[in-house]
């Protein structure tokens, strides 16, 4: 399973094969593909990171569907090549775009322990979509607000699910009394409720 997965991640992200950070990984999974590695513990940890890092690329995919936006040269982030993204978009368009991306939290969030460093691929291939789009600076905000929106709501959502459901409940009654808190006091700081249509922005 992990060659298998090792194997789809390498053959879209060969990019930045073997330098900097990335190089490490790649060793890995080859060797882990060749037999050489051998350690479950090894293996466990190269899959929590390629499993981290196909969630971005197909999470990436699904952000464009959901903005409805072309996908950049026709192709899914798994088969796009961005390691010359900064020469295709212009490093000053490509700075301010991912930054709008980068500072919206819950679109991509930071890969937790155990899972390697933080994987930019995915912001990257949205930084291209809106770059072959032609998308003026308020339109990516626009859409950026509103995918945000759609996922703060949903995340909610799922929230108020699983509050009640009884085992959590019973749950957080313990804790709450635990600390003289009455059960229902503490709640999910409110977001941002009023959104904007994300096939309207333009």
């Amino acid at each position: 399973m992990v060659s298998n997965l090792g194997a789809e991640y390498l053959n879209s992200y060969q990019g930045f094969d073997d330098s900097g950070q990335d190089g490490a990984l790649h060793n890995t999974l080859r060797r882990i593909q060749s037999g050489e590695v051998t350690d479950i513990d090894d293996i466990e940890s190269a899959h929590r990171a390629v499993e981290y890092r196909m969630t971005q690329m197909s999470t990436a995919d699904r952000y464009l569907q959901m903005m409805d936006m072309a996908p950049p040269k026709g192709q899914l982030c798994c088969e796009y090549r961005t390691n010359k993204i900064r020469q295709e978009v212009g490093g000053d368009k490509h700075h301010i775009i991912r930054r709008l991306i980068f500072d919206r939290k819950i679109l991509f969030p930071r890969p937790v322990q155990g899972q390697g460093r933080q994987f930019l691929k995915g912001m990257d291939y949205l930084v291209a979509a809106f770059h072959y789009a032609n998308t003026p600076k308020e339109v990516v905000v626009k859409k950026l607000d509103a995918l945000t929106t759609t996922l703060d709501q949903a995340l909610e959502r799922e929230m108020e699910v699983v509050k009640r459901d009884p085992e959590v409940k019973s749950k957080r009654r313990k804790l709450f009394q635990s600390f003289g808190v009455a059960f229902g006091n503490i709640s999910p700081s409110k977001r941002r409720s009023r959104g904007l249509s994300l096939t309207g922005a333009a």
